[in-house]
């Protein structure tokens, strides 16, 4: 519908060392600050971490939380875009999702939806928070998607 608007690019990579890349499910973990009680911090992680970045016991060397500050700036940003002569500002929000039961009696989650299974645009903008303030941890994470029992 729209061109994908772009914030700043972020200067600098995740440094690179002799000693390789780190195991593919260790990652930083970032989270938002939250600004209403009835909705749950957003969550990010990113993966493609090297081995040197790590000190012992997975403190993230220094030279990877100055990209890591880097990363919380971005994600937080609001971002504009023009298209023809109307701009657009997008604020990150933070969505909570609908829970429902699956056939399997299962609780999922998903975007609001009404009775009949349409989307439900109005109760979906109730249900978000606004953040505009993201941070890292200390120590390296995982991946949820790679844990035991999660993803596929």
């Amino acid at each position: 519908m729209f061109d994908k608007p772009t914030g700043g690019a972020i200067t600098g990579t995740f440094p690179v060392s002799a000693e390789g890349n780190a195991s593919s499910f260790e990652c930083i973990g970032f989270f938002s600050n939250r600004t209403r009680r009835d909705v749950r911090r957003g969550f990010k992680r990113i993966g493609g971490l090297s081995a040197g970045s790590l000190l012992n016991n997975g403190v993230i060397d220094s030279s990877l939380q100055v990209v890591a500050d880097a990363v919380d700036v971005a994600l937080g940003a609001q971002l504009s875009s023009t298209i023809g002569a109307t701009s657009f500002t997008f604020d990150p929000i933070v969505e909570h999702l609908q829970a429902y039961t699956t056939g399997s009696g299962r609780t999922a989650y998903r975007a609001w939806q009404d009775e009949d299974g349409n989307l439900d645009e109005a109760t979906a903008l109730l249900n978000t928070m606004v953040v505009n303030d993201w941070s890292h941890g200390d120590y390296v994470t995982t991946q949820n998607s790679r844990k035991r029992g999660r993803g596929i």
